[in-house]
């Protein structure tokens, strides 16, 4: 069964200062080649049972993955340990697990669509609103119109190469781009996206400053109240430092440092199972993470 995702924040830099992240961060930096061949490696070598319970590899954490000048070095190895094209399990003795990253599309630059392309099975583009006034609130620093011709060009691309790159472009709910999502929608799939996906604002573990401001008036604010199959995600952040969600910007629940130690050991530590025993006997007040954790519950 598919129960895991392998999220690696190859750099913490970002280009951006969106509303809905903190911008407190401490640790910057950016994951060594070293490190990045030395998680690819271990993936290549995890028992099939174990390997087969991971849906995907996704590049993208706290920062924007294209700040990182390696990043199509590391997509290259990867995809030179898991053949994108051409590879059946027989030849491989493992299927490849997919490979995806995420991007504000501001640094995504036309010249570099093809390798994208070539290299990842889907890219998720987070663009904050259709409406470019409302981009520039929710995204300052980022340039809208950039963000739409690049988009634009690597769907175009991907029909004219007959790629198979998914494209899903994205944003959390917020009271100032709610109303106009329903044009959001229409604009991004008559263009050609894949998918638009819609998500409910998190305070980030507590870190996010504006969340009352973004929240969407009539939406229940509470606790998610994770259950425990999250913490069989496998988080990385780019120094190794492993973490138990991916909301916590501020690293306050390291259960673990790839660095330091083999996956396997990360994956089926006590300190990972005693946070699964705390979320399955619902003790989410026990962990600083869980415990300041808000989800804004706005429907469609």
């Amino acid at each position: 069964m598919k129960k895991r995702n392998a999220v690696i924040g190859t750099t913490s830099y970002c280009n951006a200062r969106c509303l809905v992240c903190p911008t407190t961060r401490k640790a910057h930096g950016i994951m060594s080649f070293a490190l990045w061949k030395s998680i690819v490696n271990q993936f290549a070598t995890l028992p099939l049972a174990i390997y087969d319970e991971f849906w995907a590899c996704s590049i993208g954490l706290f920062g924007e993955p294209l700040m990182d000048r390696g990043f199509f070095d590391k997509a290259a190895y990867y995809n030179k340990v898991f053949p994108k094209q051409s590879s059946t399990p027989s030849e491989l003795s493992r299927s490849r697990m997919p490979l995806l990253f995420n991007t504000n599309a501001n640094l995504l630059f036309p010249h570099s669509a093809d390798r994208i392309i070539e290299s990842f099975d889907e890219v998720y583009i987070h663009a904050a609103a259709i409406d470019s006034k409302t981009y520039h609130l929710l995204m300052p620093k980022l340039d809208y119109t950039t963000m739409l011709s690049n988009t634009q060009y690597l769907i175009k691309r991907n029909h004219i190469l007959n790629g198979h790159l998914r494209i899903i472009v994205a944003t959390p709910r917020t009271r100032h781009n709610l109303a106009e999502l329903d044009v959001y929608k229409t604009f991004w799939l008559n263009e050609g996206a894949d998918a638009v996906d819609f998500s409910q604002l998190l305070n980030r573990a507590g870190t996010l400053e504006m969340f009352d401001d973004l929240a969407v008036q009539y939406g229940n604010v509470e606790c998610p109240n994770c259950q425990a199959a999250t913490a069989n995600n496998l988080i990385i952040d780019w120094d190794g430092v492993v973490l138990l969600c991916c909301q916590d910007f501020h690293r306050q629940l390291p259960i673990g440092h790839i660095a330091q130690e083999p996956i396997m050991q990360v994956l089926f530590s006590e300190k990972r199972h005693a946070v699964m025993q705390m979320l399955e006997n619902k003790q989410h007040e026990q962990l600083v993470t869980c415990a300041m954790c808000k989800i804004n519950l706005a429907s469609e």
